[in-house]
Parts: structure tokens; C-alpha cells; sequence
């Protein structure tokens, strides 16, 4: 069989472009987390293969109370410390409250003693004052 219809190619000329380096390269930090969760996942994949051959019912129930009493003893663990970190700084904090109220008192106190030392002087030049007014007084009226 022969056939009448001609197969053409076309050509089109094109500028030849800057060459492009191919980006198949992945960072070492990628190549990283990507060996360490197919590690992990293998490991994951053989440690359930182990278990669920060997393993007895009993022997999953207990690996499973460890499990959970683990984690909660790291949570309990980890809250107790957070609380232990709050505690200390609460304390810090109220000692520098004291440290502040207790020179904040012994400066009214000053200012206290001052004030009524002032006062306790103003009072003893009025008394003598009045003193002299009434011996004055007196003297005049002894006169009259």
C-alpha cells in the first residue's frame, strides 16, 4: 500500500536562549528531614512488624498503660517545672515589691520625723509667744 499524503516536518528557527541549569538538586537540610522520616518510618514499620509478631494481647495492653503513663508523667513533669519557673519569678517579682515598699516607708518615715519635728517647733515658738503675751497682758493690766 502506498500512500499519496507527504509527512513534513516544520523548523522553526528560535534564539537560542541562556542555558538553564536544571534544579534537580535538593538542599542538604531536605535531604535530611527526608532521610530521617524514611528512617523513622521504617523503624516505625519493623518495630510494629516485631510487636505484632511476638507480642501476646497482655504484652500490647501493658506496652500500651507504659505508653500512656509515660506521657503523662512527662506532661506532669513538664507542668511541675513551668509551675516551679512561674514560682520563681513571682518571688523575684515580690522581693523587688518589698525592696521598693520598704524604701518607699523608710522615706516617709523621714519625711514623717521632719515634718513633725517642724511642726513641734512651730508649736513651742507660738506656746512662747503666747507666753510673753499674757506675761505682757498681765503686766499691763497689774499697772492700770
Amino acid at each position: 500500500m502506498s500512500s499519496d499524503v507527504e509527512d513534513t516536518i516544520e523548523v522553526i528557527e528560535t534564539v537560542p536562549a541562556a542555558p538553564q541549569s536544571k534544579r534537580t538538586e535538593i538542599s542538604t537540610h531536605l535531604k535530611e528531614r527526608i532521610v530521617a522520616t524514611k528512617v523513622k518510618a521504617l523503624t516505625a514499620k519493623a518495630g510494629e512488624r516485631a510487636a505484632t509478631m511476638a507480642a501476646t494481647p497482655n504484652q500490647l495492653a501493658h506496652e500500651k498503660a507504659n505508653a500512656s503513663a509515660n506521657a503523662q508523667i512527662k506532661m506532669l513533669t513538664d507542668l511541675v517545672k513551668s509551675l516551679l519557673r512561674t514560682m520563681e519569678e513571682q518571688k523575684e517579682q515580690h522581693a523587688n515589691h518589698l525592696e521598693t515598699l520598704t524604701k518607699t516607708f523608710a522615706k516617709q518615715k523621714e519625711e514623717h520625723a521632719n515634718q513633725l519635728e517642724t511642726l513641734t517647733k512651730t508649736f513651742t515658738q507660738q506656746i512662747e509667744a503666747l507666753n510673753i503675751k499674757c506675761w505682757t497682758f498681765m503686766d499691763e493690766m497689774g499697772h492700770l
